[in-house]
């Protein structure tokens, strides 16, 4: 069906880890054109969000539909939370795009960030397969790579905050925006938690 709410999802997470590569590429290339496309990117993030909240609301009230999906009453909460962290991801790497296209940073500025987008795009694979995959150990072991991660990216913020060729504005926007996607998928993946907690 058109309204699975995994192959929803999937195409979602397609979406914004292109986004992640469009700004990538656009900040090293100070390509403003690439940079540009990201926000026509987030308007289809948004038109698959709410049609994936229309597939869970319409599983929630009718268990036939559930059923074909294959989702218990607990998961389509997640799935329903989950679209709002994909919802929010798209909205924030379109946000940094933005930013970035307003103030393009000097290429080397954009090389020294271009392997945190490359983290960050590794980050959402494995927090949205380990959603997906509803199996306790591989949630256990992602989410250990996940804070792991999290913690690169952190470190590279500080070693970043007094870097020249850039006003520390500017600095602050672009740190700050990547820490919060980073955060989105840490949320992600604690939302894989407990409904596995709860079938042991």
């Amino acid at each position: 069906s058109a309204l699975d709410p995994e192959k929803i999802v999937r195409r979602m997470a397609s979406l914004t880890q292109g986004m992640l590569r469009d700004t990538r590429d656009g900040l090293v290339e100070r390509d403003q054109k690439i940079l540009s496309l990201v926000s026509e990117r987030d308007d289809e993030v948004d038109r698959l969000y709410f049609l994936l909240v229309r597939a869970i609301r319409t599983a929630t009230i009718d268990p036939i539909v559930a059923e074909r999906y294959h989702l218990a009453p607990v998961e389509c909460l997640d799935y329903r939370v989950l679209a709002s962290f994909l919802e929010s991801l798209g909205d924030t790497i379109a946000e940094l795009s933005k930013r970035v296209v307003g103030e393009l940073p000097p290429k080397e500025i954009g090389e020294k960030f271009a392997p945190m987008f490359t983290k960050l795009e590794e980050m959402e694979g494995l927090a949205i397969r380990s959603f997906l995959s509803r199996r306790m150990a591989q949630v256990h072991g992602t989410y250990v790579q996940l804070e792991a991660m999290e913690k690169e990216i952190l470190t590279f913020s500080s070693s970043m905050a007094q870097k020249e060729g850039i006003s520390p504005k500017m600095m602050v926007d672009l740190l700050s925006l990547v820490e919060r996607i980073s955060k989105i998928y840490i949320d992600i993946s604690d939302l894989s938690l407990p409904t596995y907690a709860f079938q042991r």
